[in-house]
């Protein structure tokens, strides 16, 4: 199997939403900030339409990452929250086979391919250590953005991208 590349892009923030934004692929994908970030905003506006429950509390930060793969694009959304205490995962993943617009994927395809484990497993890790190191929402939140990781930072026009 070929290994792919995983890059760092700016961060995803509007009014609502942030989202640490990384790119797989097995080249270096030209791939612009606006181009992602179009792609994030597909994603959280399902979301935000389709997919929120009055059962949750969304805190509307996690990331997104984009896989550049054989057959096409895939875009998943992995985003915390609460409900009645307990600190929650959500995801949302949706795919677009060589250039065909994107559709959201359902319970019978799969969530990731074993190429995003490591990226995926490691902000697990982060979230959960952020987590278990204070009760206070704000200091999760800015503790797992604000984490060092070991993904290069994607190097459009020379920028260091970091959450606002």
């Amino acid at each position: 199997m070929s290994e792919r590349r995983t890059k760092a892009a700016a961060p995803y923030v509007d009014a609502q939403w942030t989202l640490l934004v990384f790119v797989m692929g097995l080249e270096t994908i030209d791939a612009s900030d606006a181009d992602n970030h179009s792609l994030v905003q597909l994603v959280i506006a399902d979301i935000d339409t389709n997919f929120a429950s009055s059962e949750y509390t969304y805190f509307r930060y996690g990331f997104c990452l984009i896989h550049h793969g054989r057959r096409g694009i895939c875009v998943s959304v992995w985003h915390w929250g609460d409900w009645g205490g307990t600190r929650e995962l959500f995801n949302r993943v949706w795919y677009a086979y060589n250039g065909k617009s994107f559709e959201p994927l359902d319970s019978r395809d799969p969530i990731m391919c074993h190429h995003e484990i490591p990226l995926v497993s490691s902000e697990f890790q982060i979230w959960k250590s952020a987590v278990d190191s204070s009760p206070d929402l704000q200091i999760i939140r800015t503790r797992y953005l604000e984490a060092k990781r070991s993904i290069p930072r994607w190097e459009i026009g020379g920028n260091d991208h970091r959450p606002g």
